[in-house]
């Protein structure tokens, strides 16, 4: 009698084992074969759009009322000059005063423009709020304020794909993989796109698989 107990003990213990062991093994390939991501959260914030141009200072107009001795001039490319405008916001970086960022507004743009190949330019000029420091001739570069949208629900441009159809859509994570959902977007920088209609903030998108 007492080997039979120790024998149906002996099987319990072994099932016992086997059936942790299966377990444990199902859900090692669950993890192996679970798709993995890497993703991000659409976010609301201002999202500011700018050109960048490239120029140089030079002497101010010096007409009244406002005597500038110093001004920037830039030259922008033809696929931007129509998203320029007069009184546009604009940040002025001076290659010789690195930790100085400058800021002024666009006081006039040439409409004949600069032929350089297939390329052409047209010429901005900016009126700056402060001239220290400055020479004539100092390269600068220029962040242009052509588009702000406050309070936009915003992505990561790489998360944002387009189909045949031209249609944007993004990737959103599920339990077994992920869902392809359309989307509407709005004004864009060189990081992030405005999404206007498909996604709640706080959203997780997927931007890529992860290696």
């Amino acid at each position: 009698m007492k080997k039979i107990a120790i024998g149906l003990l002996c099987l319990v213990v072994i099932s016992g084992l086997f059936f942790l062991y299966i377990s444990w093994q199902n859900q090692q390939e669950t993890q192996e074969t679970k798709p993995s991501y890497e993703t991000t959260k659409v976010m609301k914030e201002d999202l500011k759009v700018f050109i960048y141009a490239k120029g140089q200072i030079i002497q101010g107009e010096n007409s009244w009322p406002d005597y500038k001795e110093y001004a920037a001039e830039v030259l922008v490319d033809e696929l931007d000059i129509t998203k320029v405008k007069k009184d546009q916001t604009v940040d002025i970086h001076v290659t010789a005063l690195p930790d100085k960022t400058l800021t002024g507004k666009i006081t006039s743009i040439d409409q004949n423009g600069i032929i350089s190949g297939d390329v052409t330019q047209y010429k901005v000029s900016v009126m700056l709020d402060d001239e220290s420091q400055l020479m004539a001739n100092m390269h600068v570069t220029a962040d242009i304020l052509v588009d702000e949208q406050k309070d936009a629900l915003t992505l990561l441009k790489q998360a944002v794909h387009t189909d045949d159809q031209k249609k944007k859509f993004v990737y959103l994570p599920t339990k077994n993989g992920k869902v392809r959902v359309f989307v509407e977007t709005g004004a864009y920088n060189d990081k992030k796109i405005q999404i206007t209609s498909g996604l709640k903030e706080n959203e997780t998108v997927i931007v890529a698989d992860k290696k």
